[in-house]
């Protein structure tokens, strides 16, 4: 019997179910199929398309802005329901079930060779990418007394006018006597670049007397003409110590176009103890001067913690923040509050401050004590592209250990952050054993480009089974975080602590523990300032944690770890952005070379297309060798040295490159092939302008010619049939 239906509107909707399940069954049946897409299916999942069908028909009209697995699901709409501090989809019970067979499918990615952008001990570095000139880059990040740079003792800022390809160290006007911190560079909608850092001076009470100390302040600087020369700088105002500022500026099509905005928090309960603030600041004038601190937030008993503002199409203005508790170990710090504060009218009046949401520590409290600097910060940032199908979609990620895993989480808002998505995991990895070192990842950092695609990049350590070496990892979201696809290295080589590294030894006794004769009372302790509380109590709750975790063994036991080498300290957080070409930047630390050094690279969406007819040949005349620093074994005769190769030419050149080099006059018998296998980016291919990564060769010398020498080369690589020119590979020859 058939049904007519006169209503137009159920007529659509029926007809757009009908097209939703049939893409749903193919799109299952296809995945089903597929064992190359790297899916941990179980047998569980052999039903999910029954399954499927069934959650399909109890949630009615669901709500999926878009689903990259072959299903494209718009314009319907879902309930969400408020569990305690997330925001579950209480209609989407089939993403939850079977989250491998509706994996989103990631873009291809090509990565760049890994490039060093400076030598020496750095941290908490940071990127962003010029607005108006995709080949402008600048970035920023804390250093240690290993680095020497004029002028900015204390913070590195670099910048690249060929997309990343050559780094210059910048001196900017006016830098701080007294120590910076916590740098930060921003972009502006007309092509101007910031910088912006805090400066550790003496605290506030001391400026009243005679001989006072620089003030602590936050100071800013700016540039029109791509970073060649630099306005002098402004300081911010403030009656407190700032601390952790973060900056964003406006790009939406509101009034405010262009403003600066600041958001920070006191560094210390200076004024009324135990309570502590967040402030923001702005500017309408391209940071020469700024509005006075408004008052976002207050909190007691735990510190707060500025993170990224963030400004949406209509010019709203988010500041977010969220509270820890000292000493680390408290077991408040098990769950977290994270805040939001909202302003529709430029940030002249804002909501009251909301809670959205609470996570996890990022270290296990037993082992707070070796983990001492595992303290990385939640970062937020907002879809602001015009050509984004998201645009306004707010992102958030962190790491913590809740559940006893290691994990890096990821939420969403497309409501102006009023409601959340629920958490996703991101990283991929398989749990790890039951006994032995417990797996550690950290600082995970999210951009997004102009075409809405997310990434999130952290610092991982699976790889490693002693768990001491990290690698820089990411994963990439094609609809609006809802789902992510496999992880993927960016670096291509391990970070590792120093060779020795001393571990930690620590005793569990049965026995009763004396008491300390020399325990500050109580009553005294809550006389002492903040620091001087964090310094006595942190060693009594980090043995109150070990106790703790001990207190189901009958004997003694003594406990040897290496987590010191595991704590080496990357900073609070990675720099990654994207230019509106759509290519991501991500700035990370990496220790392969034996220090901390800032490294690059470029992470390029789409496949590595390589021509069909490519020529081995003599590329000598499109390549610069860059060779050195040279190491000298005198009881080997041997000097070593790092080779490197450029692309100078215009057309890009494809692995396999071989540096064929031939000792002459004295050392002449030296001859030798250095090929630069894995050097060339996952693409294997150097595009103009590119630098391979590093290769070591050892050169033989003579001490009967003064071991000086010199040795000829020649540059093997491929390249299009039509591009060839000169000598064939097969005609190189030193004879």
């Amino acid at each position: 019997m058939a049904i007519q239906i006169k209503n137009e509107k159920t007529k659509e909707m029926i007809k757009q179910w009908t097209e939703i399940t049939l893409r749903v069954k193919r799109s299952l049946i296809e995945r089903l199929n597929l064992v190359s897409l790297g899916c941990n299916w179980r047998r569980r999942q052999a039903g999910g398309l029954t399954a499927a069908r069934a959650a399909f028909s109890l949630a009615g009209p669901a709500s999926l802005d878009r689903l990259r697995s072959g299903i494209n699901l718009t314009g319907i709409k879902s309930t969400q329901r408020n569990f305690g501090a997330v925001m579950f989809p209480t209609r989407l019970v089939w993403l939850v079930v079977f989250p491998g067979i509706l994996a989103a499918q990631a873009p291809a990615v090509r990565i760049s060779p890994n490039l060093r952008i400076l030598p020496g001990q750095h941290n908490e570095p940071w990127v962003a990418v010029s607005s108006v000139n995709p080949d402008i880059l600048i970035a920023a990040a804390q250093q240690d007394e290993t680095v020497s740079l004029p002028k900015n003792m204390g913070v590195s800022v670099v910048i690249s006018r060929d997309g990343g390809r050559i780094w210059t160290p910048l001196s900017l006007p006016s830098w701080p006597a007294a120590t910076p911190f916590d740098v930060m560079v921003a972009a502006g909608p007309d092509g101007r670049l910031y910088v912006m850092t805090g400066v550790i001076g003496g605290p506030f009470w001391a400026q009243t007397t005679k001989d006072a100390p620089p003030k602590s302040s936050i100071r800013f600087w700016s540039s029109t003409d791509n970073g060649f020369t630099w306005d002098s700088p402004t300081d911010l105002a403030s009656s407190v110590d700032p601390d952790h500022p973060r900056m964003t500026v406006d790009l939406s099509a509101a009034k405010t176009h262009g403003r600066i905005y600041v958001a920070w928090n006191d560094w210390l309960d200076e004024f009324v103890r135990d309570q502590y603030e967040v402030f923001l600041q702005w500017s309408d004038d391209q940071g020469k001067t700024f509005t006075n601190p408004k008052l976002i937030g207050t909190g007691t008993d735990g510190k707060l913690v500025a993170t990224e503002p963030v400004v949406l199409s209509d010019g709203t203005v988010l500041v977010t923040y969220y509270q820890y508790f000292n000493p680390i170990v408290r077991r408040d710090n098990q769950r977290m509050p994270m805040f939001v504060a909202r302003s529709t009218n430029g940030g002249r009046m804002f909501s009251a401050p909301e809670k959205i949401f609470e996570f996890g520590p990022h270290i296990w409290r037993e082992r707070v004590t070796e983990f001492s600097r595992a303290f990385s910060l939640p970062i937020v940032t907002a879809d602001t592209s015009p050509k984004s199908p998201y645009q306004d979609r707010i992102y958030l990620t962190w790491d913590d250990v809740s559940g006893g895993a290691s994990n890096i989480w990821f939420v969403s808002s497309t409501d102006k952050s009023r409601t959340w998505s629920k958490p996703i995991r991101l990283n991929d990895n398989p749990p790890g054993p039951a006994t032995g070192v417990k797996d550690y990842r950290m600082t995970p950092v999210v951009a997004v480009n102009a075409a809405g695609t997310v990434m999130v990049a952290w610092y991982d350590r699976r790889n490693d089974p002693n768990r001491m070496c990290w690698e820089y990892f990411a994963a990439l979201s094609t609809d609006g975080g809802a789902t992510f696809g496999p992880n993927f290295k960016i670096s291509s080589a391990p970070s590792c602590p120093p060779p020795g590294y001393p571990p930690s030894v620590a005793v569990h006794n049965v026995s009763p523990r004396i008491p300390d004769p020399n325990r500050l009372p109580d009553s005294l302790l809550e006389r002492l300032s903040l620091p001087e509380r964090i310094q006595i109590l942190n060693p009594r709750e980090n043995e109150a944690a070990r106790d703790e975790a001990n207190r189901g063994l009958s004997s003694p036991r003594l406990t040897i770890s290496f987590d010191p080498a595991r704590n080496l300290w990357p900073g609070h957080y990675t720099g990654l952005a994207a230019d509106r070409d759509g290519t991501f930047h991500a700035v990370w630390l990496d220790r392969r070379g034996g220090t901390q050094e800032l490294y690059t690279a470029r992470i390029v969406l789409g496949p590595a297309e390589r021509p069909a007819e490519l020529v081995e040949t003599d590329i000598s005349n499109r390549i610069e060798v860059m060779a050195g620093p040279p190491t000298f074994d005198p009881a080997k005769n041997t000097v070593t040295m790092a080779l490197q190769v450029r692309n100078v030419g215009s057309s890009t050149v494809f692995g396999p490159i071989q540096v064929a080099i031939k000792g002459i006059g004295a050392t002449a018998a030296f001859d030798t092939t250095v090929t630069l296998a894995g050097k060339l980016g996952t693409a294997d291919r150097l595009l103009p302008r590119d630098l391979s990564e590093p290769v070591l060769v050892t050169f033989q010398v003579k001490p009967e010619a003064g071991f000086d020498a010199a040795f000829d080369f020649r540059v093997t690589g491929s390249a299009p049939r039509g591009q060839v020119r000169g000598l064939s590979a097969t005609n190189v020859s030193f004879r």
